[in-house]
């Protein structure tokens, strides 16, 4: 595995509706791709990771949380064909991955990501969304397991190799 060029966060708000469990997505603006996606980015220099899912939060979607109420659910490692991003653009970074269940504010359009939609874990959008979430995002919203691994992303954007495993929660 190649060492990580960044550290990325990757948070997703959820919450129950009735008798199913849903999550916000929203795509970001001004991009190259329209994907739907949780909120999440950089680590900045000096930021701790939670610091700076915090932070991105807040940025994309207008809600407020606390450290304390982060849940974390792994990482994963990205290597991206560089034609994606352009030469030393991060084409591998880590990925941290948190599930939120508590915040203060509703998730809203902001000048970083689209109008936020909300949808039920056990049919999400994937036609619509990054091609390797298929194969975990469901298991950390829907099973809640933490996931481990590594995903190498084409020129297509298409996974073209994988390698993840999951953790039961306790």
């Amino acid at each position: 595995m190649s060492r990580p060029d960044r550290e990325m966060t990757l948070c997703f708000l959820v919450r129950e509706s009735g008798l199913s469990r849903e999550v916000v997505l929203a795509a970001k603006k001004g991009g190259k791709w329209d994907y739907l996606n949780g909120y999440g980015g950089k680590v900045e220099g000096g930021q701790s990771v939670e610091d700076a899912v915090l932070d991105e939060l807040s940025k994309e979607s207008s809600v407020v949380a606390a450290a304390t109420d982060l849940k974390y659910r792994g990482y994963i490692d990205f290597h991206v064909a560089e034609e994606l991003f352009g030469e030393g653009k991060g084409r591998n970074h880590r990925c941290h991955i948190y599930v939120l269940e508590k915040w203060q504010g509703q998730p809203c359009e902001t000048k970083e990501m689209g109008q936020p939609e909300w949808y039920c874990v056990r049919s999400l959008p994937f036609d619509r969304m990054w091609s390797d979430d298929r194969y975990w995002v469901e298991q950390v919203l829907v099973y809640d397991q933490r996931v481990y691994g590594e995903v190498y992303l084409g020129i297509k954007r298409e996974v073209t190799k994988m390698s993840v495993r999951f953790v039961d929660v306790i």
